[in-house]
Formats: structure tokens, C-alpha cells, sequence
């Protein structure tokens, strides 16, 4: 990993179809924020950071991108992109 504890440098950044910053820092939601304006993104790899161990992590990215395909190498059948809902409250990011 390149010790990453935010995404910022990929602010602006919405034609990447595959991101991969596994085995780096990011441990908040907050950290992701950046990409979450990539509308054309299929593949998210945050394996190996701190982050995955929030509990409403998995449903909070399929949520927020929802062309999302693959999260964390695990493909994710339509019935669960379609079906997963959030409540997320403020402080929860």
C-alpha cells in the first residue's frame, strides 16, 4: 500500500472504472467520500484497511455508488445492490 488515510488526491476524478487502495490507512467513511462521485465505477478494492471494519461500511459504499459490481474482491449478485438499504446518521461518516 502507499499509506494512504484519504482519498482527496482522486477528488474530481470520475472515469475510473476499477480502484484498487487496498493495504493502505484509510479507516473512517469520511476517507472515502472522494469517490463517491465516480457514477461509472465497478470494481472498489479497500482490502486490507481499517475502514471495512465500520459495521455499516459494505452498505454505505453500495449505496453511494451504485454501479458498483465488485467490493472487496467479492462480486455482488443484483439482488443485493438492489435490495441493500441504509439509514445512515449524521455522525456516522
Amino acid at each position: 500500500g502507499n499509506r494512504l488515510k484519504d482519498l482527496a488526491g482522486l477528488a474530481g476524478t470520475i472515469a475510473l472504472e476499477i480502484l484498487d487502495v487496498s493495504n493502505n490507512r484509510l479507516t473512517s467513511l469520511a476517507a472515502l467520500k472522494c469517490i463517491l462521485n465516480m457514477h461509472i465505477l465497478k470494481s472498489l478494492d479497500c482490502t486490507g484497511n481499517g475502514v471495512r471494519e465500520r459495521r455499516v461500511y459494505s452498505s454505505y459504499v453500495r449505496n453511494q455508488i451504485r454501479t458498483l459490481e465488485i467490493l472487496d474482491r467479492q462480486l455482488l449478485s443484483p439482488s443485493e445492490e438492489r435490495l441493500n438499504t441504509i439509514v445512515c446518521p449524521r455522525n456516522c461518516i
